[in-house]
């Protein structure tokens, strides 16, 4: 019997992370999108079986640690929308260091990242 994969991603509803998320859903994989908004991500994927969504933050360690403990394979899609480099809280910055802090390290595998902060 085949396994089935499982990943985990952050940004699934976002303009890139809906096509990947799509597309890693059409190759056969289990996804669990972490998504600030449930019902918004719910019409996105139209009752796919194999995805599975979990309420959290960025801003919110507590909400991230629940949401990820599980999670082998994490695959990131951060907006990078931000040109100002001093605002309180960017995603691919404060975001990317409370992830780090929330994942389960003696689970967790891989963490992919899409990133255009460098850019």
């Amino acid at each position: 019997m085949k396994e089935t994969k499982k990943i985990t991603i952050i940004g699934a509803t976002g303009n890139l992370g809906t096509p990947v998320t799509k597309n890693l859903l059409s190759l056969g994989y289990s996804v669990t999108a972490i998504v600030r908004n449930i019902e918004k991500a719910q019409k996105l994927f139209a009752k796919n079986e194999s995805i599975n969504f979990k309420e959290a933050d960025l801003q919110n360690v507590s909400s991230l640690t629940l949401a990820l403990e599980e999670t082998e394979y994490l695959y990131l899609n951060l907006s990078s929308m931000f040109t100002e480099i001093n605002v309180p809280f960017a995603p691919e910055r404060e975001g990317i260091a409370n992830i780090i802090k929330s994942v389960n390290k003696s689970l967790i595998k891989q963490i992919i990242i899409i990133s255009g902060l460098g850019a």
